[in-house]
């Protein structure tokens, strides 16, 4: 068999590795803090990040959080990023917004069990059974139209309803307007 010249072999060598690993799209992105080394937004949008912590996304349950200018798309978006509980507690925070009480917010119970609710009963989608120290890759959906769906490490989806959602506010992450997460999180898409 015929040898192919270099460039060819790399363009395989990329198509191989874009296969086999997940290739970051940034098209459409609001707000991408993946925090190797800043909260500066890698989106287009400079929904640059505040860090309210003494150690990347290390929060300590008690009061580290990231405020971002972000504010989701009220009708239809997604939310993604890899994260871990050190200590299962009531209201592990993982994003909530300035919008209020009961909406946009994304959590994980003392069971293991995390929830996402968009507005107050509206959306509210749930999955069960996280361990403690465990990362976990968290993405989820949302529209108007079709509910929301909540993956896990590309799980099935837990569904949840569809209808007319609040208006959210600007995000943070680890709970600045509720309960504050004990664990960590990365690479933070919109």
């Amino acid at each position: 068999m015929p040898r192919l010249p270099q460039r060819n072999r790399l363009a395989l060598a990329v198509k191989a590795m874009r296969r086999r690993f997940n290739i970051i799209v940034t098209a459409g992105l609001q707000l991408w803090h993946n925090y190797s080394e800043d909260t500066l937004d890698k989106s287009t949008n400079s929904n640059h990040g505040v860090m309210h912590t003494g150690r990347s996304l290390a929060f300590d349950g008690s009061n580290d959080y990231v405020s971002t200018d972000a504010v989701p798309n009220k009708t239809e978006g997604t939310f993604s990023t890899w994260f871990k509980i050190d200590t299962h507690k009531n209201y592990n925070t993982i994003f909530d917004n300035s919008a209020g009480a009961d909406v946009w917010e994304c959590w994980v119970y003392a069971t293991g069990q995390i929830k996402f609710r968009v507005s107050g009963g509206v959306g509210d989608v749930t999955y069960d059974n996280l361990a403690e120290n465990t990362w976990y890759r968290l993405a989820i959906t949302w529209s108007e139209a079709n509910g929301t769906k909540l993956y896990i490490n590309n799980s099935t989806p837990s569904t949840g309803g569809s209808g007319t959602f609040t208006a959210p506010g600007t995000l943070s992450l680890g709970g600045e307007f509720n309960s504050k997460l004990n664990g960590e999180m990365s690479n933070v898409q919109i």
